[in-house]
């Protein structure tokens, strides 16, 4: 998770200024100083063009497959 903190902190600014962010996954395995990062630079950059960059975390297919077949 120590690396994920990094990545975060040094990537938010860079977001806010160039590319709108999105993450995509289950975000709720994730700890909670993560999640409020991740849910703040989205919030940071939600309005702003150009690149949108979508990162997953803790994301596998088989929770979209399980809700197509529903």
């Amino acid at each position: 998770m120590g690396l994920l903190r990094h990545s975060c902190r040094g990537e938010i600014a860079d977001c806010i200024a160039r590319r709108s962010a999105a993450v995509i996954g289950e975000l709720g395995k994730l700890a909670g100083d993560i999640v409020a990062m991740i849910e703040n630079a989205e919030a940071l950059t939600r309005d702003n063009g150009g690149v949108n960059l979508t990162v997953a975390l803790s994301y596998g297919g088989r929770a979209e497959l399980g809700r197509q077949r529903a």
